[in-house]
């Protein structure tokens, strides 16, 4: 009788949460949907499209309970937070800058997993730019890029 009882706990702890795989991600895809910053490699600053130049990676390490950190190329690693299969991540925050010019930078990702090796991310940077370098670059003073990527990881 007492086995009986035991089963459906058993099974319940074997029902964790959703997690996705930790370790090395391979993007996919990486489409920018929206550029209204003049980019330094154009002249028109309106640069959208898949980028499939350098294949690129991305990390993902978990944390506890419902917590893990992304780590896109070139970025700072973002705390995020899983909801079931969706996530939401903590504004990244960056600043840079030379010679008087600043360019602040804070970048939100959400996205949702297909199952723990398979993800669909959204990202969206806001970017201000203050100093007379700005110009000279072509920035505008206050911009976004957004785009989407997918990752998975490698079998």
């Amino acid at each position: 009788m007492n086995r009986m009882i035991l089963l459906p706990v058993a099974m319940l702890a074997a029902c964790g949460a959703f997690l996705p795989m930790e370790g090395t991600w391979n993007l996919d895809t990486m489409e920018v949907t929206q550029n209204d910053c003049t980019d330094p490699g154009t002249d028109t600053g309106t640069d959208t499209g898949t980028d499939t130049s350098d294949p690129q990676t991305m990390t993902v390490a978990l944390g506890e309970g419902d917590a893990f950190t992304m780590q896109l190329p070139d970025a700072d690693a973002a705390n995020c937070t899983l909801s079931g299969h969706d996530f939401t991540c903590e504004p990244v925050v960056g600043s840079g800058g030379a010679g008087g010019t600043t360019i602040d930078t804070t970048t939100t990702i959400t996205g949702s997993f297909a199952d723990e090796s398979n993800v669909d991310i959204s990202f969206t940077t806001d970017i201000a730019c203050t100093g007379d370098g700005c110009a000279m670059m072509g920035m505008p003073a206050t911009c976004t890029m957004a785009g989407t990527a997918t990752a998975s990881m490698p079998m």
